[in-house]
């Protein structure tokens, strides 16, 4: 090509690094709908991520045909096309059995945009992509804050109790404890991250009473799971921040690491039950005032009463309600609450039904709940569901995406040239499999946990981006 010839701007790559750029902000600002809004105003933001999704992604995958893309990068277009088109041979084969498929646009966007995003644009060293989708997955556990603030202190509008509320002493928002619980433990883990690479001192204290704020409300949820994770990161972020050659330096270090993880596990232990204290005090007052006026109207306390909590008839003592079911620490870590449970129940549904090992099943629930003492709506396991949604081979694509994940996180952590911000995107990523360990929250994208599934591919695609940069040399 000579001087003189025009070069197309469309054509050119930086321009396709934009366009491409523009696809992943498409995406992340339908993840921030989704977040914010919820099933609020008849689940118009199910309806756009279930359809409109795609939409992104299809533009981004259009875009990384024209591009010029490393090895490793190809490999990981080839592993993702796999798993795409293994899904959708399972999706025909269970449409053929009558069976109603809906999760494709998510699907999709997991696997040809979020995961491949890094590598295709090699953005592995200017980050713009992960610092955008940072800056999303810390602002939707603020707004949480927000809101759960204005429940603490009886400031929620009504309109929205049903998307920020209690669940006995739970604090539930985005459908589920856990759900929410995982996000705080991600802004925290990306909050950080940044606070190391942040340079100016009012910035880092802002960073740090982020991370306090977030870790209260993470501690109402009193979702064990994601606490515990949480308590574990933060005590690798500060061993490795404050960590020096030399075995007495390293004791030391691990010794403030383990005590600093004990004292925040039995903060939050003891900030759940302060809160559990304060809302039965709370439902006690309100069914005492109640009951006199009921009293004096000569109506029963039973027909009226609309707070969450119950009396004993025996002892007179008021209890929350929990809808969950959720036990003491100790008497649940015996079953992970119930969940080895589940599992047990999960593989005797595998050995008597062995077409799931083949082509899957869209009724998850239904089949283990037919082996399980009690009712079930998925899996509990990431691993698990993904088994039965996609069969054997569809595990196997995830057994492949997880050992991508293990190999890059832990050879960044334990690499002395990787800086914090690296390594804290890497344990973050160890904890969020960790979840996934307990929840459906990876692999199989279903659009009640997509968000976390999404961000989770992301990390793991610039992960494994990081992971060949420092074994091809580039500095890391």
């Amino acid at each position: 090509m000579t001087h003189s010839e025009p070069i197309s701007k469309a054509s050119s790559p930086n321009a396709l690094s934009k366009l491409q750029f523009y696809c992943l902000i498409a995406a992340g600002a339908l993840q921030l709908l989704f977040m914010i809004l919820g099933s609020l105003f008849n689940y118009v933001a199910y309806y756009y991520v279930e359809n409109y999704l795609i939409v992104p992604c299809a533009g981004f995958f259009a875009l990384s045909l024209l591009s010029k893309v490393p090895s490793y990068a190809r490999k990981s277009m080839l592993l993702c096309l796999a798993m795409v088109i293994w899904f959708m041979v399972t999706q025909t084969a269970q449409r053929a059995q009558g069976m109603q498929t809906k999760i494709i646009s998510m699907f999709f966007c997991t696997y040809l945009l979020a995961f491949p995003y890094a590598s295709i644009t090699e953005d592995g060293k200017i980050q713009r992509g992960l610092k955008w989708i940072t800056g999303i997955y810390i602002a939707v556990p603020i707004i949480l804050c927000i809101d759960a603030s204005m429940l603490y202190f009886g400031l929620l509008p009504e309109w929205f109790h049903n998307e920020v509320r209690w669940d006995g002493a739970r604090l539930l928002a985005l459908w589920h404890p856990n759900i929410c619980a995982c996000l705080f433990m991600v802004g925290i883990a990306l909050c950080l991250g940044l606070f190391f690479s942040c340079k100016k001192p009012y910035g880092k204290a802002l960073l740090i009473f982020a991370c306090a704020v977030q870790f209260l409300f993470l501690a109402l949820t009193n979702c064990r799971t994601s606490i515990l994770m949480t308590c574990a990161l933060v005590g690798g972020v500060f061993f490795f921040g404050v960590y020096r050659v030399g075995w007495l330096r390293t004791v030391l270090c691990a010794f403030l690491s383990l005590l600093l993880m004990l004292g925040l596990f039995v903060l939050s232990s003891s900030l759940y039950k302060a809160n559990e204290t304060a809302l039965i005090e709370k439902y006690t007052q309100q069914i005492e005032s109640q009951a006199m006026e009921q009293a004096c109207a000569a109506s029963s306390l039973s027909d009226s009463v609309t707070v969450p909590a119950e009396m004993d008839s025996q002892t007179g003592e008021i209890t929350l309600e929990t809808v969950n079911g959720q036990g003491s620490f100790m008497s649940d870590l015996k079953t992970l609450n119930g969940r080895t449970i589940i599992w047990k129940s999960a593989l005797n549904a595998l050995r008597d039904n062995k077409r799931i090992l083949l082509f899957g099943t869209e009724y998850v629930g239904t089949s283990i709940s037919y082996y399980n003492p009690f009712p079930v709506v998925h899996g509990h396991n990431s691993w698990v569901e993904i088994t039965f949604r996609m069969g054997l081979l569809g595990l196997i694509f995830a057994l492949a995406f997880t050992w991508i994940g293990l190999r890059s996180a832990v050879t960044l952590i334990f690499d002395s040239q990787t800086d914090m911000w690296k390594k804290s995107v890497s344990m973050l990523t160890l904890c969020i499999m960790v979840a996934g360990a307990l929840e459906p929250f990876l692999f199989s994208a279903d659009i009640s946990y997509h968000f976390l599934d999404f961000f989770f591919f992301i990390c793991l695609g610039y992960l494994d981006t990081w992971y060949h940069q420092r074994k091809e040399g580039s500095s890391v």
